[in-house]
């Protein structure tokens, strides 16, 4: 996995996360709420590595568990990315479609993918250009004990 972030790039990217999640954009995808952890995959439809990646999460055996994870589709109209999300069968997720990645570009200047943002407190933490999701998910897993093994020494 690629970082995307640089090291003088993550007080301004948190700084615009802590504005979007106040105006609530970001929350909203989880149902509303801001969890502790939050892993948000960023797709597009265009995007060959991304039509694996959703082919992964289609194949998710045990769905349960998955309240910290969405999906954002970005594409060139609505109606592309709905089919996208149906033909993939990945409609479970909690997801947006994105039309044209505006938001997602506006938002976290993001104009690639597949990559996965990890979320901790409504805030970014790291963004990572990945094709496993199994990958993806166990670093934001190692992200979320590190920040509790961290906040239980505090």
């Amino acid at each position: 996995m690629q970082s995307l972030l640089r090291p003088r790039d993550t007080d301004a990217v948190r700084a615009e996360l802590r504005r979007v999640a106040a105006e609530a954009g970001v929350p909203v995808l989880f149902g509303g709420e801001v969890h502790e952890d939050a892993l948000l995959l960023i797709l597009s439809t265009a995007c060959g590595s991304c039509q694996q990646v959703a082919t992964q999460l289609s194949a998710v055996p045990d769905k349960r568990g998955t309240d910290n994870l969405a999906v954002l589709v970005s594409c060139a109209n609505p109606v592309s990315g709905q089919a996208f999300i149906d033909h993939h069968g990945i409609g479970w997720i909690r997801h947006h479609v994105d039309t044209g990645g505006e938001w997602v570009r506006s938002e976290f200047g993001i104009d690639m993918s597949p990559v996965g943002l990890i979320l901790s407190g409504g805030r970014l933490e790291a963004a990572h250009v990945f094709e496993d999701v199994a990958a993806m998910t166990a670093e934001a897993a190692k992200r979320s004990v590190q920040r509790r093994q961290e906040g239980a020494t505090t």
